[in-house]
């Protein structure tokens, strides 16, 4: 990136009482020095915040004698900050060491790209944390109307919290569809930033640029998925129906998933029936689907594992199953791993642990169809298989709605 010596980022924190700036992020020369920290007031980091701007400092320890302690020459730091709620609580920095070629606008450019991606990235984990506590505020009330039911409280205390949990319902679904509006409009902007700088930039910038770009895709994809989840709950989608070939969708899955399984060196292997198979279904909703699961296989199956996906058909019916040899799932949360927001212990300690709403949005995806759904795994460690059954007729499918779709 920008032919840095060494990369970082740095996030506010405390430490003994006192505000400091705590590199969460190394890379190159400095990496060794992960978790460091420098004092909030009186820091490279901490003047740029104050500035609320980018800059480029040369030969910064006349100004911070303590970083000579870090045992690395710098002869120059580029820094940008980045902000979360309008507030700037980090910064992206780049180090160069003596000898190496100065930075120069466009690295400054490009450093500010990746700050502004950082600022998105924390906007979104605090929408995570958001949407836990909808969800752990939910699950409680769930707790108290079992209490109430079970000790036989009267009626109107039944009617009461039911419509509180409607309530709250309707708002989490309100607060999910406007996350997934204010989320897209920066994104846009910051990938066409993207677009826009890699027609300049030279070979050491272009990594860089294209880690932005890869990131915002995934990004743009989970928030597609989350807007989706919303809009099926509320009863906003229509199925575009039509006879199709099965093997033409899968086809497109694997494409769109392709990406992952190269990425990880994942053995895919496809079994059809050589006879077209044909289906009423909603071509790019069931395309969504299928790669929905074999991008979930990808993500929780090791490196080099096995990928299968095979489709059979009945008189009556249509099945498709992905199945890997990746880190299974544990029984006790088989009947509950479609549920929103849903994730075991397993996936939680993997980088790609994601907000858990693929499935969900799978199953509701397949139920539109007027099809199910289902997942099988041996445990942990033994892979797992998810199989979705689909009606061939037409007089299956029904809008989000409840009306029939075609």
């Amino acid at each position: 990136m920008t032919g840095a010596d060494s990369t970082g980022l740095s996030l506010e924190d405390e430490c003994d009482g006192q505000p400091v700036f705590r590199w969460v992020a190394t890379a190159g020369e400095l990496r060794p020095h992960l978790h460091q920290t420098l004092p909030r007031d009186f820091s490279p980091c901490g003047a740029v915040v104050q500035a609320g701007e980018g800059m480029l400092m040369r030969d910064p320890a006349r100004y911070f004698p303590y970083i000579e302690a870090l045992g690395t020459p710098i002869q120059e730091v580029l820094l940008a900050p980045f902000s979360r709620a309008g507030r700037a609580i980090g910064t992206v920095w780049a180090v160069l060491e003596p000898g190496s070629k100065p930075f120069d606008a466009e690295d400054l450019r490009v450093l500010q790209s990746l700050a502004e991606f950082a600022g998105m990235t924390a906007q979104s984990s605090d929408a995570l944390c958001t949407l836990n506590i909808a969800r752990d505020t939910t699950e409680r009330r769930l707790s108290e109307v079992s209490g109430i039911f079970m000790q036989g409280n009267d009626d109107t205390e039944h009617e009461r919290v039911l419509r509180e949990l409607q309530e709250a319902d309707r708002r989490k679904d309100a607060f999910l569809a406007t996350l997934g509006h204010e989320l897209r409009n920066p994104l846009g902007t910051i990938r066409l930033a993207t677009h826009l700088l890699q027609q300049s930039a030279t070979e050491a910038q272009k990594g860089a640029i294209a880690i932005i770009e890869r990131q915002s895709s995934a990004l743009v994809t989970l928030i597609d998925d989350l807007t989706d989840l919303t809009s099926i709950r509320r009863g906003k989608v229509v199925l575009a129906s039509s006879w199709i070939n099965v093997q033409d969708v899968l086809a497109a899955a694997v494409e769109v998933a392709r990406p992952l399984l190269e990425k990880h060196q994942h053995m895919l292997d496809v079994a059809l029936p050589p006879a077209p198979m044909r289906l009423y279904a909603d071509q790019a909703r069931l395309t969504q689907v299928l790669a929905n699961l074999l991008n979930n296989a990808a993500k929780y199956t090791p490196r080099g594992g096995s990928i299968s996906v095979r489709a059979e058909e009945t008189e009556r019916h249509v099945e498709l199953s992905v199945r890997d040899t990746g880190i299974g799932i544990d029984p006790s949360v088989l009947p509950t791993v479609f549920d929103m927001f849903m994730q075991s212990a397993q996936a939680l300690d993997r980088a790609q642990g994601g907000l858990g709403i693929g499935l969900a949005l799978v199953r509701q995806l397949v139920e539109l169809h007027g099809g199910q759904v289902m997942a099988r795994s041996e445990g942990i460690g033994k892979g797992s298989e998810f199989i979705v059954l689909l009606p061939r007729d037409e007089e299956a499918g029904v809008t989000g709605d409840g009306k029939r779709a075609g």
